[in-house]
């Protein structure tokens, strides 16, 4: 059922990119967008299998339940014994969701934050460079295959912080850093820790304009920063009184070196995070080899956070979220890479032979995280769920009668 659900959410949102005009390609995106969060709202975790979704499940129900009580005994129990002090922002939506019976909205959250972050990073790439239709669906669909959504949902805050903390990069790149970006940055920090990693590693490659070889020094210690981990969490374990550095010197022991307990869930999950790390490479190689994509500062984050994936090979939870990073990082590029493809030739048979690569790949890739899906999920059908999904359709068909008539009035 989950395959069906998930092949349906993508192919409705392909159909409206295909047969609506462009000025509506960016609503068509929102309500993809809604329909992968009615899949996420629908999404319960099999209970032969542990997913995270589990725990933010189980302690939703408890949190509920001393909200019978009291609404302090509520934020209480998340603060201090869920330990939602050190990502107070996170604190906030689970209490929130928490007030509504179905847990399914906190996922429904998470679904549409996931994919409407890869959709706004395409759709931004096209209004700001040649605006092509055809490479805006590959690219929707290429995220939409390559992008593990099962892990990302399940989750719930890691990926969720990591998509919208590279949309804040890719805005502020293109529009100049303004200070209440350090503001969102906190929020997404406070969400979840690893969000971190991209304002910190756009601090750095913003040396790249003048100060090429600092730069340059910066990339060759991220190659190696296992030599340096244990340094640097130690220096976190001195403000472990402070909860956020708490937090951090305890992700710490999940994920990092050789006594990380948290590793990838088989082998083939595995090799799924190489093979989309390695495709990644040789596309955004293949963009650099052209004009450039976004700016150079940009570009340099991209490079430095390449750097930390290969630092973070061996570490295999670091290493999975870091190619999450750079899945949702490379998407401009690979929207650039497609209008390219297309502007060069002028039926899919003159496509050059990396087109079809990236389609193959993208199609395996498909096929594993619907098969990761199935495994670890059950779709269940509720009276809110489809109020959900009426709400969509009503809205949507609204919305493209309202736009319809004001054209016909225009013409």
């Amino acid at each position: 059922m989950f395959a069906i659900c998930y092949l349906s959410a993508m192919v409705i949102t392909l159909a409206m990119l295909m047969t609506l005009p462009q000025k509506l390609h960016r609503t068509a995106l929102c309500y993809g967008a809604l329909l992968f969060g009615l899949l996420g709202f629908m999404m319960m975790p099999r209970p032969t299998l542990y997913v995270d979704t589990i725990r933010f499940f189980d302690t939703l129900d408890a949190a509920r339940s001393y909200l019978h009580v009291s609404p302090v005994q509520a934020w209480d129990y998340l603060m201090n014994d869920q330990g939602y002090s050190a990502t107070p922002v996170m604190g906030v939506i689970m209490y929130i969701v928490a007030i509504f019976r179905q847990n399914g909205w906190l996922t429904f959250i998470a679904a549409t934050a996931d994919i409407g972050a890869g959709f706004y990073l395409i759709h931004r790439q096209a209004l700001v460079k040649k605006y092509s239709s055809q490479a805006l669906v590959t690219a929707v669909f290429f995220f939409l295959s390559m992008f593990n959504f099962n892990a990302g949902v399940s989750g719930v805050r890691s990926y969720m912080a990591c998509g919208l903390s590279v949309c804040l990069i890719y805005h502020y790149a293109q529009q100049g850093f303004k200070p209440i970006a350090a503001v969102w940055y906190l929020l997404l920090i406070l969400i979840h820790p690893f969000a971190s990693i991209a304002p910190f590693l756009y601090i750095l490659s913003t040396t790249i304009k003048k100060h090429k070889i600092i730069y340059t020094i910066f990339c060759i210690t991220l190659l190696f920063q296992q030599r340096f981990q244990d340094t640097v969490f130690r220096i976190f374990g001195q403000f472990s009184s402070i909860p956020f550095f708490a937090s951090l010197d305890f992700k710490s022991t999940q994920y990092f070196g050789e006594t990380a307990y948290i590793e990838s869930s088989s082998v083939s999950s595995r090799i799924r995070d190489i093979l989309v790390f390695s495709f990644l490479i040789v596309i955004i190689i293949e963009s650099f080899r052209h004009e450039p994509v976004v700016n150079l500062h940009y570009t340099g984050f991209l490079i430095m956070l390449t750097s930390f994936g290969f630092g973070a090979f061996s570490d295999e939870q670091l290493f999975t979220r870091t190619t999450v990073y750079l899945l949702f990082a490379a998407l401009p590029f690979v929207y650039s890479l497609f209008t390219r493809l297309f502007s060069i030739s002028n039926t899919a048979k003159q496509l050059p032979i990396i087109a079809y690569v990236i389609m193959l790949d993208s199609a395996i890739c498909l096929i594993d995280n619907l098969r990761a899906g199935v495994r670890f999920q059950y779709i269940q059908l509720s009276w809110t769920s489809l109020c959900i999904a009426c709400f969509i359709a009503i809205l949507s068909f609204c919305h493209y009668t309202t736009i319809h008539s004001q054209t016909n009035h225009h013409y």
